[in-house]
């Protein structure tokens, strides 16, 4: 029987922090002992491999389907193919103990119990980071991103248990609330 990892799925707008709240949380989860896969999913139609004049560009610029790079400690996957989020889910190894998702269909994470934190450059982008990304309520776990590290920043000194929507708001660059955050998620996955 496969094991099932615990899917976090961080969703923002544009310059939300999300990119920072992953590295974070896959950090403290390394850090922990546990088995960390990174999904990212990118408005971009073609990405690239590396820069021009490498050679796994090149490769993958002469028109190859696939290209693996394989170096002394890692390997890197190209494919030119259209993965949906399950496809892509699909692919992390087995052993993971966690998939970190950065922008991730929070609706398809919603379906697989997933933990979903909402990133927001502002407070004015709730109502619509939550209609863009199509987030239903009863799977947010917090509120992080650079507006959640702005805020606590000024707020120092007042309740640290702040919350926003209803729900826990944690500047994932302090310690603190980076175990905090982490803590839920353990609770979460059992």
């Amino acid at each position: 029987m496969k094991h099932h990892p615990t899917l976090i799925c961080v969703t923002g707008l544009k310059n939300s922090g999300k990119t920072t709240v992953c590295t974070a949380l896959i950090a403290e989860l390394d850090a922990r002992g546990f088995r960390v896969a990174a999904l990212k999913s990118s408005h971009v139609a073609v990405l690239d491999l590396d820069h021009r004049g490498g050679d796994s560009y090149a490769l993958a610029e002469s028109g190859a389907c696939f290209v693996l790079v394989q170096g002394a400690r890692q390997s890197l996957i190209f494919e030119r193919v259209t993965r949906s989020f399950a496809q892509m889910l699909d692919r992390v190894p087995e052993g993971t103990d966690f998939i970190v998702s950065e922008g991730c269909d929070a609706e398809a994470g919603a379906a697989a119990d997933a933990a979903v934190i909402i990133c927001l450059a502002d407070a004015g982008a709730w109502e619509e980071t939550l209609r863009v990304r199509r987030i239903p309520r009863d799977s947010i776990l917090a509120v992080a991103g650079s507006f959640a590290a702005a805020y606590l920043h000024e707020a120092e000194g007042t309740a640290p248990a702040a919350g926003f929507g209803g729900f826990p708001l944690l500047d994932i660059t302090r310690e603190r609330d980076r175990k905090a955050l982490v803590e839920r998620i353990l609770r979460m996955a059992g």
